[in-house]
């Protein structure tokens, strides 16, 4: 972890070319080793509790790294290039419910979180996307079920606001992530994916008007 750190400060803060360099290659073998899952969502997990500025560099490459390694996911049986990464099917689920989780609480601190959840929101939109056995007409309500809703809990209005803030940023950047070439996916599965969005069209609308007219907690 303190070697991950070391690097992405190195990266973005050092004054000296030959430090970047060195970061960014080590940051680079990072993205294709069995720690890159793991520890870019624990210091995910650390960064939105630290709050300051370092952290949320780190926050915001590690977010990153997720939706670059989600990009390149796919199931077993669908490997077909050394590029790929392999998730088994509970990887893909364990996966969703930690961005599910860390999308809310991002979107607890707009002023200093935005462009961490917007990585965060691509990263789940990517997911939805390539996650085969996720059924395509359920993608939508499921998320806004997932992150705008408390599943019948009490929660704060400021906790609402923020999973209301969160569900509309997904939905925000899903739609263009599925335009997206870079996004491997069968044709079938995209196909089947854009039907969904533009069937759950009048639910997403039905949210950003939510979202709009909702008021946090004064």
């Amino acid at each position: 972890m303190e070697s991950l750190q070391h690097a992405i400060a190195a990266l973005y803060y050092s004054n000296c070319d030959t430090e970047r360099r060195t970061a960014d290659v080590w940051l680079q073998d990072f993205l294709h080793s069995d720690q890159a899952w793991p520890l870019s969502l624990q210091l995910l997990r650390q960064s939105a509790v630290a709050g300051n500025s370092a952290s949320r560099t780190e926050a915001l490459f590690c977010a990153r790294a997720l939706h670059v390694l989600l990009r390149c996911s796919v199931n077993k049986a669908q490997k077909r290039q050394k590029s790929h990464v392999v998730l088994a099917e509970e990887d893909w689920v364990t996966m969703r419910m930690a961005l599910v989780v860390l999308a809310g609480t991002f979107a607890a601190d707009l002023h200093c979180s935005r462009p961490v959840l917007t990585q965060i929101a691509l990263a789940l939109s990517t997911l939805a996307l390539k996650m085969s056995q996720w059924a395509a007409h359920s993608i939508v309500p499921d998320l806004i079920a997932m992150l705008a809703t408390s599943g019948g809990e009490v929660v704060s209005s400021s906790a609402s606001m923020a999973g209301l803030v969160a569900a509309t940023e997904v939905l925000r950047v899903l739609p263009e992530e599925a335009g997206r070439r870079e996004v491997s996916m069968h044709p079938a599965r995209r196909a089947d994916v854009v039907e969904g969005l533009r069937v759950a069209a009048p639910t997403a609308f039905a949210l950003l008007h939510r979202s709009l007219t909702a008021q946090p907690e004064t």
